[in-house]
């Protein structure tokens, strides 16, 4: 459903899968590229201290919403949240007399470079320890993206001895899920998926390698984008309402607050206040912009978008959506027809490209 008595309505939660896949896609190829391109010590260097307080955060907001304030499970709740609140996330806690285990078994990073781990698990494991307990520590010794079949963290503490559960002394109970319905979930969800890249993005994007860094990473932005749109065309046909929904669910996802207006004619505008993105860098919206696009042109090639940068002295962004209708001529065109049947994933690039090159030798 994307519109309830004639007014559009965001995409539904079971709609939303291309949009994190895209958001955890970006982040672990912006982590790729970091490393490829200013190496493993500065990428560390430079993400930590933005990673280490999402971890301090992340122990605030979660022992208070589940009512933990204190002790190794307080600080274990965090990253076990982490996992079992993020999109196709999860993941077991299990409580023991000297410490708690955590075992993630499935993460929607895994596939990336062994140094997001640290990025992500480790250093937001730190922040949670500064934040309950100093002289507690979080040690991990399995890791999926070193090929493990889990992930293994002992929360301890640092003057007990071991690393795994057989050390940790008598079980005493375990927690392989949290009770939050599926509104919360996705929140928290796309919560940690654009606090994430921001910290990743606004550290690479800074002093000497902010040209080149925003050079590298467009074609990463395009690219998803446009997977992201094929994944939503694969929902069903194209058309403009989805589009609006899958604009009006960027708006509430990045904004605080977001509204739509306008019609078919004059375009539609997505207005939205306090964007997660607001004091970033412009070239980080810039980025956004080249996702969005690639998104929603691929999941309906008659719209295109533009945004509308937010001023010194204006504390809300303006993006707009216009359609241009196709003409019984392009209706017509075989070139058109064709390019809509790769969009749609219909054929390969191969085939595509060699349909073409024989439609354009006639």
């Amino acid at each position: 459903m994307v519109s309830v008595d004639g007014k559009f309505e965001p995409l539904a939660i079971n709609q939303r899968d291309p949009i994190h896949w895209a958001f955890n896609e970006i982040t672990v190829n912006v982590v790729r590229t970091m490393l490829e391109n200013i190496g493993v010590s500065e990428t560390l260097e430079l993400v930590h201290p933005g990673m280490r307080y999402s971890g301090r955060a992340m122990a605030r907001n979660f022992t208070h919403r589940f009512g933990i304030t204190e002790g190794l499970e307080a600080i274990a709740l965090a990253p076990f949240c982490g996992i079992c609140l993020a999109w196709r996330g999860k993941a077991k806690m299990s409580i023991y007399e000297r410490g708690v285990a955590l075992e993630y078994f499935s993460c929607p990073v895994s596939h990336g470079p062994p140094e997001i781990c640290i990025l992500l698990s480790h250093y937001c494991g730190e922040g949670a320890c500064e934040e309950i307990d100093p002289g507690c520590e979080i040690v991990y010794s399995k890791h999926m993206t070193q090929g493990d079949p889990f992930c293994l963290g002992i929360c301890k503490r640092k003057d007990e001895p071991g690393a795994e559960p057989d050390q940790l002394g008598k079980l005493l109970r375990v927690v392989d899920d949290l009770e939050v319905d599926e509104k919360e979930r996705d929140a928290l969800s796309i919560n940690f998926e654009t606090w994430g890249l921001k910290i990743f993005l606004e550290s690479f994007l800074q002093g000497d390698h902010q040209k080149s860094a925003h050079r590298l990473l467009v074609p990463i932005f395009e690219s998803v984008g446009k997977e992201a749109g094929r994944r939503i065309l694969k929902e069903g046909p194209e058309s403009l309402e989805r589009s609006i929904s899958t604009l009006l669910t960027w708006g509430e996802m990045l904004g605080q607050n977001f509204d739509i207006s306008g019609d078919k004619k004059d375009g539609y505008k997505l207005m939205v206040k306090g964007c997660l993105y607001y004091d970033s860098a412009p070239n980080i919206c810039d980025l956004m912009e080249t996702f969005l696009a690639g998104m929603i042109s691929t999941s309906s090639p008659q719209a295109t978008i533009r945004f509308e940068k937010c001023k010194k002295d204006c504390d809300c962004c303006e993006i707009v959506l216009r359609s241009q209708p196709m003409t019984s001529d392009m209706e017509n065109d075989p070139l058109k027809a064709l390019k809509m049947r790769f969009v749609k994933d219909e054929i390969s690039e191969e085939e595509y490209l060699r349909k073409r090159a024989i439609l354009l030798e006639k």
